[in-house]
């Protein structure tokens, strides 16, 4: 397998939610949401597009895990941004949201483990600058610590987070 076609190494993204209405592509330094369907023609407001979020813009991701008869719902929010209004079926005109089936349940917690990964810090609540910087480095030298990073991967991160 060439280099540029391993998950994360720049062909390919590490995990890949493809939803009902759209598709979560999580990237080594953003998520990818991009909305399909022909939800506009339903008179629901829904824009098709493409959004690229870097992680140091995400406030939170909510998840509201699928059951056997509804579908559930990946919602990001953005720094900057107000909390969504939680109402059944906001989630088809949210841009920074995507719904998925039961079956995607496990997907889905992995791929909050990567993103809560990627942002340092359990949870996606926003912090102060200054202190988030300092959850992220003692996230990573955590994940260092047990062995979860190489010292190359540490050393990378590291210098991303500057």
């Amino acid at each position: 397998m060439a280099d540029d076609e391993r998950p994360g190494a720049g062909g390919r993204p590490d995990y890949v939610l493809r939803g009902t209405n759209g598709v979560i592509e999580c990237w080594p330094d953003r998520v990818v949401v991009r909305r399909e369907g022909g939800w506009r023609r339903l008179g629901t407001g829904y824009r098709p597009g493409e959004r690229a979020i870097p992680y140091e813009q995400i406030r939170s991701v909510d998840i509201d895990w699928a059951g056997m008869l509804q579908p559930g719902a990946v919602t990001f929010t953005l720094l900057g941004e107000e909390l969504p209004r939680r109402s059944p079926g906001a989630e088809v005109r949210d841009e920074n949201a995507v719904r998925f089936r039961r079956r995607d349940n496990e997907i889905v917690r992995e791929m909050r483990g990567f993103i809560d990964a990627h942002l340092g810090r359990p949870g996606a609540a926003a912090a102060a600058p200054g202190r988030d910087r300092l959850e992220r480095l003692e996230r990573l030298a955590r994940l260092h610590a047990e062995g979860q990073l190489t010292d190359q991967e540490f050393e990378d991160e590291k210098q991303r987070l500057g």
